[in-house]
């Protein structure tokens, strides 16, 4: 079962390498779900696309087996706003799962999978939410 995961952004580029690397490690195991993650950015100004930039280069050096979990995409371009940049993604997306993780957010480990398993055993649910922690910026 593939995940979309839309994460827009807009200046946030001290948060967005974070939320990457976040979504990333929870593709680490065999059995993690698979995971199309696309960024929408709306043409931040910030060092954002130099980050987006130097993860497309490291994508490109990870083992096969991981790229057969792992996906990433970008764009960054004007939007009207988060909306917007959410339904591009969603737009784009190819997933049975669809979700988004803001640039300035993370998942705690292990909540794809959970979310993945929980979908494959109950496969008439549409919809589920979990309830969220607050963190600073210094992760606290």
């Amino acid at each position: 079962m593939k995940i979309s995961i839309v994460t827009p952004n807009y200046n946030y580029g001290e948060f967005l390498i974070k939320a990457i690397k976040n979504v990333f490690a929870q593709t680490e195991f065999e059995d993690s779900p698979i995971v199309e993650h696309i960024i929408v950015d709306g043409g931040s100004t910030d060092n954002s696309v130099k980050y987006m930039q130097e993860w497309d280069r490291f994508i490109a050096t990870i083992p096969e087996e991981r790229k057969a979990r792992y996906t990433f995409s970008w764009v960054s371009e004007k939007d009207r706003g988060q909306t917007d940049a959410i339904n591009k993604g969603l737009l784009r997306s190819t997933g049975e799962i669809m979700c988004w993780l803001n640039a300035d957010e993370i998942y705690k480990e292990g909540t794809l999978k959970t979310i993945s398993d929980y979908f494959t055993t109950h496969p008439k649910k549409d919809i589920v939410y979990g309830e969220i922690e607050f963190i600073d910026k210094d992760g606290k």
